[in-house]
Formats: structure tokens, C-alpha cells, sequence
């Protein structure tokens, strides 16, 4: 299943008023195991339009961790001014943490 298909009917169960949250259980699953470096953007923005935080923060990370691909797709260039600034600083953010590692581990 498409991320962005499981995201939307990740929703599906509270719009209805189910109990049952198997249905969220198996979108949660999808979206961790099929979300690539291609589809992140994608992910990204449509986790921020739903308002499904978990999911994207886990996208931040993926961006992160493949920032050297994600940087040249060209739905980079589409997406809003506020989400490109949230992956500035997840990019920043995991910097700093590399370099306090790395200082860490000189002083040691």
C-alpha cells in the first residue's frame, strides 16, 4: 500500500468511530516498512496534513539519514516553506548530536 494511502486511512477508524485500532496497527506497519527515500517527501507532507506526528517525525529521520538523496528529488522544491524548515533543523539537530558525540568521545 502507498504511504500516503495508509496515512489517510490510518484516520479511518476515529472518523468512524471504531474501536478496533487493528486498522491502525496494520497502516502504522505499512507506512514503516514501505517508506523509502523516494516516497519521503511525500510522506512527510502528507503525515503533517493529517496530523499524524509520529509518522512524521518518522519521516524527519528517514530525510536525516538519507538527506544526500533526498536533497536532489524534485518534490523538494514543492514543498511549503514550514516543512522544509523542519527538516533544516532535524538536519541541524542531528549535527550537533553527532558532534557532542564526537567531542564526547576525545575527552575521553
Amino acid at each position: 500500500m502507498p504511504p500516503q494511502d495508509a496515512l489517510y486511512l490510518f484516520q479511518a477508524p476515529c472518523f468512524y468511530g471504531l474501536s478496533n485500532n487493528r486498522l491502525a496497527a496494520f497502516c502504522k506497519y505499512s507506512l514503516e516498512h514501505n517508506i523509502t527515500y523516494e516516497n519521503v517527501l511525500q510522506t512527510l507532507e502528507a503525515s503533517d496534513i493529517t496530523r499524524i506526528y509520529d509518522i512524521k517525525d518518522y519521516a524527519l529521520r528517514l530525510i536525516v539519514k538519507d538527506f544526500t538523496k533526498v536533497a536532489r528529488l524534485p518534490k523538494i522544491g514543492a514543498l511549503s516553506r514550514e516543512l522544509l524548515l523542519e527538516i533544516i533543523r532535524a538536519v541541524a539537530d542531528s549535527q550537533g548530536e553527532f558532534l557532542t558525540r564526537i567531542s564526547l568521545n576525545t575527552d575521553i
